[in-house]
C-alpha cells in the first residue's frame, strides 16, 4: 500500500481500512507511511521493483490529482511483472468506522460492489 505525491485523508483511510480487514500486521507485507513520487500507469517499473524488493504480489497506489481526485489504483505482480490494474475513482466513501459493530473473522474474503 503505497501513498502517491498527492494523497487525501479519504484515500489515507479507505488503505488503512483495506489493511485493518486484511488482518493487519500479519496479513499484509508493507503499509508505507511516506509518500512516493508513484505513477503506475505511467511508470510501472518502480512498482515491480517494489515488489521485488518486499516480496508482495499485490499492490494499491491512492492519488489524489485536480483532474481525477480520490484515486485508487489496485494491481497484481507475478514473476515480476505486472498482471493487471484497475483505477477506481472514489465518490462517496464510508469507513469501517460508521457501521454497526459485529465481529467478522478476518479469514473472509472482501466483495467490492460497483454500481
Amino acid at each position: 500500500m503505497v501513498r502517491g505525491t498527492k494523497c487525501s485523508q479519504i484515500l489515507i483511510d479507505l488503505m488503512k481500512d483495506i489493511y485493518n480487514m486484511r488482518g493487519g500486521s500479519e496479513a499484509s507485507k508493507l503499509f508505507l507511511r511516506k509518500t512516493l513520487d508513484i505513477h503506475p500507469f505511467e511508470d510501472i517499473s518502480q512498482v515491480e521493483s517494489m515488489s521485488v524488493k518486499h516480496d508482495c504480489s499485490l499492490f494499491i497506489a491512492g492519488q489524489n490529482q485536480k483532474k481525477r481526485p480520490h484515486n485508487l489504483t489496485l494491481g497484481r505482480v507475478y514473476n515480476e511483472h505486472l498482471l493487471d490494474m484497475l483505477e477506481f475513482g472514489i465518490t462517496n466513501y464510508e469507513g469501517i468506522e460508521n457501521f454497526k459493530a459485529i465481529d467478522i473473522d478476518n479469514q473472509l474474503k472482501p466483495i467490492l460492489v460497483f454500481q
